[in-house]
């Protein structure tokens, strides 16, 4: 991670769906209570606790299997390696 040499852009997102499927993906994100943590002012690794009677949410594996049951492409075939 790059705390110091860090750029960060920004752009809007016009078309409707696209923004709903970024929301959808932060909130995933945001939902993790299993690996997310914030870094504090000493640059140390604070881990998210989970709040007891909630579930386990592990935003990798939801956001993968969110965007498998979300993906409407048929996989593309891979190209043949040159030889």
């Amino acid at each position: 991670r790059n705390l110091y040499r860090r750029i960060e852009a920004i752009t809007p997102v016009l078309d409707p769906d696209l923004r709903n499927s970024l929301i959808e993906m932060l909130t995933i994100q945001l939902a993790d209570n299993q690996k997310a943590c914030r870094v504090d002012a000493k640059l140390q690794n604070i881990f998210k606790k989970r709040t007891p009677g909630t579930p386990a949410i592990r935003a990798q594996y939801t956001l993968y299997n969110w965007l498998c049951s979300n993906n409407t492409q048929q996989p593309k075939e891979q190209p043949a390696m040159p030889q």
